[in-house]
C-alpha cells in the first residue's frame, strides 16, 4: 500500500520559506513533516518540552511540522523516536527542506 502527498508549488513554496530554523546550519538536518491527518500535529507538538534543544527543535507550522536534528542523532532523538512509531507512519511523511527546495527549481 502506498500513498502520496500532492500539493500546489506555491503552497510547497510558502512552506520551505515559512522553515523556522537555520536551514544552512552545519551538523544539523532540516526537515518537514506532512500529514493525511492535521490532528496529530498538535499531539507532536506535545513533546516540544521534553527535547533536548541541543540535539533538536521542533515548531509547527501551517498544516506542517519543521525539525532540526543534529546530523546522527535523527533516530535516537526523542522526537524521532516518537516518529516511528506505526499509528504516525501511517498518516505522516517526513523530507528534508534541501529535498523540497531541489523540487521547486
Amino acid at each position: 500500500e502506498a500513498w502520496v502527498f500532492v500539493l500546489e508549488t506555491a503552497t510547497l513554496a510558502r512552506i520551505v520559506d515559512a522553515y523556522p530554523f537555520d536551514p544552512e546550519r552545519a551538523g544539523w538536518h532540516p526537515y518537514v513533516m506532512f500529514t493525511a491527518e492535521p490532528s496529530v500535529l498538535g499531539g507532536l507538538l506535545e513533546v516540544q518540552d521534553r527535547l533536548d534543544p541541543d540535539i533538536e527543535r521542533i515548531a509547527g507550522g501551517d498544516n506542517v511540522l519543521y525539525w532540526e536534528v543534529e546530523r546522527g542523532r535523527t533516530l535516537d532523538s526523542t522526537f524521532g523516536k516518537n516518529m516511528g512509531k506505526p499509528k504516525l507512519k501511517a498518516v505522516t511523511t517526513t523530507r528534508n527542506l534541501r529535498t523540497l527546495v531541489k523540487l521547486l527549481k
